[in-house]
């Protein structure tokens, strides 16, 4: 192994001089009597694949397709195994010199022997289907080369998961990984196929729900099955027609909710995302599925422990959102309930407030009582006591003690008195979570969805509008020192969920003819916008959403925001967008520069 590992550090440095070298020892040794030259010289020519070009190597792997197929039955498991491993490699690197007469040999070899070889073998001869399925990609094509062994292929791979062994060599995930390439990349003339394979799919995951847990191994067992099984699922949802989703749509959700209402299952992930693509295709009709996916979806919100569902599960309220458009409004309070409190363990923040009377009466003296106060959660005064420090007469305290409490019996009555009045407000207590191990990397994406919920509801969006705009306003103000490069990573990520949430929450009010309602946000925006223009470490991705944004803020709010064209870095921004090699920058460049000679045009008008 070791000779093996040095060999293929030579072939990439020594590139197409090491073939000359290493072949004829190859050709010498393929069909020696010797077990040990045989597969010593499998090895050599398997070791080498990755370094030489395709035109150098490309004829000699032509020629070895019919000796290493029929290598594959030697009396050596060792030679196989080798054997299998080399088939696998050369269908990642050089399957383009495989002929197309000769892909029938080819194919019929490694499906010959999945079902009788040994675990490793077979797993090795599962990963060259799946190298095979990856080249052929004719995903909306109507016809593939391989469309005409789809079926015979899914069939044996199929028969191969339930093989006794399949815990040996990763088998069994080898093999749902070949079925889940080939349907991915299949064409259009396999649609009946696939429509044929997806109540064998539900069946199987509908019994490993059912199957029993005696131990640990078990337990793992099981959900590695209905991962892998919530993984097919997703690629055939894609694949599969808008009418054949319908068809199947009931029984792949019914299989889903019932992953998701297992406890800590591993399989979460994928069945969100299986979720998302049923939206994707069902768009307005999924509204069926929310009272019974809502209580899953919240749970994935706050599984704060398992960070990945998480993050997965706001991606999911995302496709959603572009799906049901303005019908999600009647879940969203529990929804953005779940978005905040992640944000609020990410900020380490115990209380959040949303009510338009906090600049009258907010104060740091006496903290509200939770239970006198909810629904209405308070936070931290925006000002404290003038000069409290110096406050030395004790009669003044007294004063300004009652003062403070008088406040806050205002601030609860008048709050009370015109609940019914404001249809804007988003009453809601965020409590203080016990648990602070949110993985930093949700955040990202929970600011992001704010703006994919926000452009859902349009003008109803009002309602979150004020807290979603502080939070965006306080995550816009993090920084990154010019010598961590992760912190900078990680900033620009922070900085580009900030201005999506900023897109959709500025088109989404604008289309609810709501947009006065960021004017007073408008300097916070502005400001952020003004520091990227300014940062010498931004991603070209937040450069282009913060011209996105920019062009936006003019289109929705246009001369309301005084002096927006004439400033510095408005010129800079979209010259450096402008100057982009990114295609998709200069466009977006183009159209902030539009909406700005349009709102210069205006302003002159007037």
């Amino acid at each position: 192994m070791a000779a093996g590992t040095c060999l293929e550090l030579v072939a990439d440095v020594a590139e197409d001089h090491v073939v000359d070298h290493v072949i004829p020892f190859t050709l010498q040794n393929i069909r020696n009597t010797d077990w040990h030259l045989r597969e010593a010289a499998t090895m050599a020519f398997c070791c080498i694949l990755q370094g030489p070009s395709s035109e150098k190597i490309g004829p000699y792997v032509t020629q070895s397709i019919p000796v290493l197929v029929e290598a594959l039955k030697d009396a050596n498991l060792l030679v196989k195994d080798t054997t299998a491993w080399t088939l696998a490699r050369i269908c990642d690197v050089h399957l383009e010199c495989v002929p197309q007469e000769t892909m029938l040999t080819l194919l019929q070899g490694l499906i010959a022997p999945l079902l009788t070889e040994s675990p490793t073998v077979a797993s090795h001869l599962c990963v060259a289907i799946h190298n095979i399925a990856m080249h052929f990609e004719y995903e909306g094509k109507p016809s593939s080369p391989l469309s005409p062994y789809m079926q015979k292929l899914l069939e044996i791979l199929l028969q191969v998961t339930d093989r006794p062994d399949y815990a040996e060599g990763n088998l069994r995930m080898s093999a749902y990984d070949a079925i889940s390439m080939l349907i991915q990349h299949a064409a259009a003339d396999s649609e009946p196929l696939l429509a044929h394979f997806t109540p064998v799919v539900l069946d199987k995951l509908s019994k490993s729900v059912s199957m029993p847990i005696l131990s640990n191994d078990d337990k793992e067992e099981k959900e590695g099955l209905q991962t892998c099984l919530c993984s097919l699922l997703l690629v055939l949802v894609r694949q599969l027609s808008d009418e054949n989703v319908v068809k199947f749509a009931d029984g792949i959700m019914t299989g889903l909710l019932t992953i998701l209402g297992t406890k800590n299952a591993v399989s979460h992930q994928e069945a969100f995302l299986a979720v998302g693509a049923i939206a994707d295709k069902l768009e307005g009709n999924f509204i069926k599925y929310m009272e019974h996916f809502q209580p899953a979806l919240i749970m994935g919100l706050k599984n704060r422990e398992a960070y990945q569902v998480c993050n997965t599960a706001v991606g999911t309220l995302g496709d959603l959102c572009r799906a049901l458009e303005g019908k999600i409004f009647p879940f969203c309070d529990q929804i953005m309930m779940a978005l905040l409190e992640n944000l609020q363990v990410s900020l380490g923040k115990k209380s959040v407030l949303f009510s338009p009377f906090r600049p009258f009466f907010s104060s740091t003296f006496f903290p509200p009582p939770r239970a006198v106060l909810a629904p209405f959660a308070l936070q931290p005064a925006l000002v404290s006591p003038p000069h409290q420090h110096i406050l030395c007469c004790s009669s003044v305290r007294r004063v300004w003690k009652f003062l403070s409490l008088l406040s806050r019996f205002l601030y609860i009555f008048i709050h009370v008195l015109t609940l019914p009045f404001t249809p804007s407000l988003f009453p809601l207590v965020i409590p203080h979570s016990q648990d602070v191990s949110l993985n930093r990397s949700v955040k990202p994406t929970v600011l992001s969805v704010f703006g994919d919920v926000a452009f859902a509801l349009s003008g109803e969006f009002e309602k979150y509008a004020q807290v979603t705009l502080n939070m965006l306003d306080q995550a816009s103000k993090t920084m990154a020192p010019d010598d961590d490069e992760d912190s900078i990573d990680y900033v620009n990520t922070l900085r580009e969920g900030v201005l999506e949430g900023y897109v959709g929450i500025i088109q989404g009010l604008k289309e609810g003819n709501k947009q006065d309602f960021i004017a007073h946000y408008q300097e916070g925006i502005v400001g952020f916008l003004e520091a990227i223009t300014v940062d010498q470490n931004k991603h070209e991705s937040v450069l282009r959403t913060a011209i996105g944004c920019l062009g936006d803020l003019a289109d929705a709010l246009g001369t309301k925001i005084p002096g927006l064209a004439q400033k510095p870095f408005v010129e800079a921004l979209l010259n450096e967008g402008a100057s982009s090699q990114d295609e998709a920058t200069r466009a977006d460049a183009e159209y902030a520069k539009s909406k700005f000679m349009a709102l210069v045009a205006s302003s002159n008008g007037m």
